[in-house]
């Protein structure tokens, strides 16, 4: 069993794993991450499977999306599951399975008039691979939701998704409810980053326009 961290071990282990400036955009990001990952290690019900795994991975690159430098993504991603007590590698792994299993299964299946709770709850255990039982973590919401997004393509991922999510996610044993404001949550989260970084990309484009205005009246 691994050691029994507090948050302020886990911040103080990640600074020693990670001693880049993290841009202010993503300070925030960070901290949520090693706040929730520390809680849920020392979570006795919980252990990380297939689905939770994806979860992370997916959820970590699209709230780090125009991270720079890009070649910092993986290290920082490494950092934040080394102080919290995971194995990047493992955590991996299990993600790039859930990307394999998705491609076995037929979308019709998840969708609203053809939903089958039995045959849902079956096909998770038996052949997407889940613990059931486990502990319930937002990033395990996020990550089904994603993993049905996947299955179904993106363009089939209408508003209403989070409820067609909710009742798939009841099929397997988790909350409706909670899984529905997990993922507005997250899309809401995902927006802001979005507004963030495209505010910072005209801000540099801007600046860039007015850097070559004065270059250019200086030889005049």
């Amino acid at each position: 069993m691994s050691e029994r961290l507090t948050v302020s071990d886990s911040k103080a282990k990640f600074h020693k794993e990670f001693q880049y400036v993290i841009p202010a955009v993503y300070r925030r990001i960070v901290d949520e991450f090693i706040v929730e990952l520390n809680l849920l290690r020392n979570q006795k019900k919980f252990s990380e499977d297939n689905l939770f795994s994806f979860g992370l991975v997916r959820t970590y690159l699209e709230l780090t999306t125009g991270y720079k430098p890009k070649e910092h993504v993986k290290e920082l991603f490494n950092a934040i599951l080394i102080s919290t007590g995971f194995d990047f590698e493992r955590i991996e792994s299990m993600a790039k399975n859930m990307i394999e299993k998705s491609k076995s299964l037929d979308k019709e299946d998840f969708k609203d008039k053809a939903l089958d709770p039995e045959k849902i709850n079956k096909l998770f255990l038996d052949n997407v691979g889940i613990n059931k039982d486990n502990y319930y973590s937002r990033i395990t919401g996020i990550g089904l939701f994603k993993f049905i997004e996947m299955v179904k393509g993106e363009d089939e991922m209408k508003e209403k998704s989070s409820t067609n999510i909710g009742l798939i996610g009841e099929a397997i044993g988790f909350r409706k409810d909670r899984i529905e404001k997990d993922i507005s949550l997250y899309k809401n989260n995902a927006e802001k980053i979005n507004k963030v970084m495209e505010l910072i990309k005209i801000n540099i484009e801007e600046e860039k326009r007015r850097e070559d205005r004065r270059e250019k009246i200086k030889k005049e």
